[in-house]
């Protein structure tokens, strides 16, 4: 196989996703995992059901549940799904998402980490201001931990750093059309070439392609042998709900 879905695929994908979505909007936590563990493969008719889920569960329905509904194991992945990790095309809603991991906070402990990256995707604060640094180093907690979500989203927080610096330093020139020459004097940050690491090794699909996209700008040939294949990604390890039990 080539890796292209025929129409008749989609429209299989499409019915199902359907009753798969009714599913969710009733609070099936099984059948949001199921979707969770797929949207890095970016399939349309999951990106457009994910949307349309947005709609429905927003973040005042999320508020006004108290339980009823949506059990602590749900709010994890709804809000997982919202942050928009996995993949660019799924809509960042980080309101919805804050909202989730407040409301389990006592129980799943690693919510914290989570709520630490929606403090710095919301901050219209200096990035070395006090909270920031806070939310920052919750972050790096959590990575010491092996926390592999800290340790993804630290990793693209540094190298976004490094890029903004590379366009300051050379104003005159995107990053996206530097030549090979220019691109080699180019210093990749090893601090998050280091955090994507154990992710990659452990074949995490988020990390895996953040770290082929590091590569791909670097553009050199050696980097471009260090690329990963993303034939087989271990869906798996996108599976870290720890309630407190768990976690001790």
């Amino acid at each position: 196989m080539d890796g292209i879905i025929s129409m008749q695929e989609i429209s299989k994908i499409s019915m199902k996703c359907s009753y798969v979505g009714h599913e969710i909007i009733n609070g099936n936590a099984e059948a949001l995992k199921k979707i969770y563990g797929n949207v890095w493969r970016e399939n349309p008719a999951i990106i457009e059901m994910i949307s349309s889920l947005q709609n429905c569960i927003t973040s005042v329905e999320i508020e006004d549940d108290h339980g009823r509904i949506y059990n602590p194991e749900f709010l994890y992945y709804w809000g997982m799904i919202c942050l928009g990790e996995q993949s660019p095309l799924v809509y960042k809603s980080i309101e919805i998402a804050g909202n989730c991991f407040k409301k389990i906070l006592d129980t799943v402990p690693n919510a914290e980490a989570r709520l630490a990256y929606i403090g710095l995707l919301g901050s219209d604060e200096p990035a070395k201001s006090e909270s920031n640094v806070k939310r920052i180093d919750t972050l790096r907690r959590w990575a010491g931990k092996q926390d592999l979500f800290s340790r993804i989203v630290l990793a693209r927080i540094i190298f976004d750093r490094f890029l903004s610096e590379a366009e300051e330093n050379n104003p005159k020139v995107s990053c996206d059309v530097l030549g090979d020459n220019e691109r080699k004097i180019l210093e990749l940050p090893l601090k998050a070439i280091q955090l994507l690491q154990l992710p990659c090794r452990l074949r995490h699909p988020v990390a895996v392609r953040f770290w082929n996209e590091i590569m791909e700008y670097t553009g050199t040939s050696s980097a471009m042998n260090m690329m990963i294949d993303t034939t087989y990604m271990n869906e798996g390890i996108l599976y870290d709900y720890k309630p407190m039990q768990i976690c001790k």
